[in-house]
């Protein structure tokens, strides 16, 4: 036992004088030379835009009554977008008939696209139907950036009806539909498709 002791004790007096030599300058630990490795590091944020329209379903009323009284027919639905795109985004319109067609056959023509029609209600009527929107903080586009009773072709062929520059919060725009007819259109139901399409880009 009297011998182990002395080992551990000598060892212990080795590392006091090492350290003594160390801090005096004495005695240096050696240079070792830097190895460094860089890390690549990457990510990716997809493109999106979520878009809602409420409602979806419209009625623009009684266009003529029983009596033959000629009404202007008006009905809105709310746009809700919003995208993370750089390139800003934008929204389409194309109706499915080319106009208002009756269940007896009868029709009520929307422009050709990019033209305008009145709706009117003065004397017999006048046959027209399109769409007119607006916005606080989207860019309505011709020929949807009307007002009155004036309104922009909802052709069958795919219009830009709006769009925006890039943006992370909701947005929104009102789209109204509107229509008038002539007193002596045949009667019946008249129904068409509006198809709304949002796109990641500006026109």
């Amino acid at each position: 036992m009297v011998y182990k002791n002395t080992i551990f004790a000598g060892a212990g007096l080795f590392s006091v004088l090492f350290a003594v030599l160390l801090l005096s300058g004495i005695v240096s630990l050696p240079n070792f030379a830097n190895a460094s490795e860089t890390v690549s590091v990457s990510a990716t944020i997809e493109e999106w835009v979520s878009f809602a329209v409420s409602p979806t379903t419209t009625d623009l009323g009684t266009l003529v009554d029983a009596s033959g009284n000629v009404s202007i027919g008006s009905a809105t639905s709310s746009l809700t977008l919003s995208s993370n795109s750089s390139d800003g985004y934008s929204v389409t319109i194309e109706g499915t008939n080319g106009g208002l067609n009756g269940s007896n056959g009868g029709t009520i023509a929307t422009p050709a696209a990019a033209a305008t029609t009145t709706c009117s209600a003065a004397g017999d009527g006048t046959d027209a139907y399109g769409a007119q929107a607006t916005s606080t903080t989207l860019t309505i586009l011709s020929p949807f950036n009307v007002s009155g009773d004036v309104v922009g072709s909802v052709a069958a062929s795919s219009q830009n009806l709006l769009s925006s520059a890039y943006s992370t919060s909701s947005q929104s725009a009102i789209l109204t539909v509107k229509a008038s007819a002539n007193k002596f259109d045949k009667n019946g139901a008249y129904t068409d498709t509006l198809t709304l399409t949002a796109l990641p880009s500006v026109p």
